[in-house]
């Protein structure tokens, strides 16, 4: 699963809820915001359905 909302590269947005199935992809996806300024922003969620597992995690730009 992809963001939501398209990044614009001249302003990156302040808070982003990222999405994903909980794989390795969706953790690298993660790590790929903390190393780039991001910090963790509440509890990741857990949620099933009838397309399978999904995992959300907030995170913000740090200083924001």
């Amino acid at each position: 699963m992809a963001d939501t909302v398209p990044e614009t590269a001249s302003e990156p947005f302040r808070y982003k809820l990222l999405t994903g199935t909980g794989d390795r992809e969706f953790c690298e996806k993660v790590s790929r915001h903390l190393e780039g300024g991001y910090v963790l922003y509440g509890e990741p969620v857990i949620a099933s359905g009838p397309d399978g597992v999904t995992v959300a995690q907030a995170v913000v730009l740090r200083g924001a």
